[in-house]
């Protein structure tokens, strides 16, 4: 019977290598004497260290109301504050010495390389900003929408249910305006009753015999949370179309949508 040993580590290193002095006096932590400082500090008080860094190291639109509010198990922090992350990143280095820096190094599979200061980097993605925009990109939230066109779809679907197979259609357009994109969903079914139509986002109201009378109503708030609008119409031809509008972006909430 053999006799079993512990297994002895033998990769044991406690030697430290300090870095050269001219690079430690450009770094942002330039010893581990500030390292356990800001340790300490963070311990003592983390929600004033937090808004210390938040404050002095960040852009904010708008001053959050609380730093953090904790519920267990659920934190959030600086709540009621605005910030847009791409602006940080790139837009406020612009009017500093950053401006010509290098923002971007990027090298390719093949060695190919190439380097964007902050100010060539902005012109890039105002030009993607632009494409976006003319694509009608809006605001929001891209699941809550798309429940909102199914939602419609499916309204459209039931509505046609009595439709002779030959006329059944569904055409869906979206239109981009000047200051909003439109996304309309048109059925050739039935139509509205006239008398409904006022009240077809009232909670519980439905026009379907099993219907539950709450989809449009979720509709309709999907879309008012998204400080939109949605509306319905009977068709001259038959059918009905529903409708809502979005606003595009403001230019202030995301990186500016100019041509450069």
């Amino acid at each position: 019977m053999s006799s079993q040993k512990n297994i002895e580590s033998l990769q044991i290193e406690a030697r430290v290598f300090p870095p050269p002095v001219d690079f430690a006096a450009k770094a942002h932590i330039k010893s581990f004497e500030e390292l356990e400082a800001l340790r300490a500090e963070a311990s003592a008080d983390p929600e004033a260290f937090w808004a210390r860094l938040a404050e002095s190291e960040l852009h904010w639109f708008k001053k959050w109301d609380d730093v953090l509010k904790w519920e267990p198990p659920h934190a959030q922090w600086f709540v009621g504050g605005k910030i847009n992350i791409s602006y940080n990143c790139l837009d406020r280095h612009l009017s500093t010495w950053r401006r010509n820096k290098a923002a971007l190094i990027w090298e390719g599979e093949a060695g190919e390389t190439r380097t964007l200061t902050y100010q060539q980097l902005h012109t890039e993605v105002c030009r993607f900003a632009n494409v976006l925009k003319q694509m009608g990109v809006v605001k929001g939230d891209r699941i809550l929408l798309g429940q909102v066109v199914v939602n419609l779809v499916r309204n459209a679907l039931d509505a046609m249910a009595q439709t002779p197979q030959t006329r059944r259609r569904i055409v869906i357009r979206s239109h981009s305006g000047a200051n909003t994109v439109t996304i309309s969903i048109r059925d050739y079914g039935s139509g509205l009753p006239a008398d409904d139509e006022p009240r077809l986002f009232e909670p519980y109201f439905t026009t379907k015999p099993e219907g539950t009378g709450i989809g449009l109503t979720i509709v309709h708030r999907i879309i008012d949370a998204h400080e939109g609008t949605i509306e319905a119409r009977n068709n001259s031809d038959g059918g009905a179309t529903f409708w809502f509008n979005l606003a595009y972006l403001p230019q202030h909430e995301g990186v500016a949508a100019r041509a450069t």
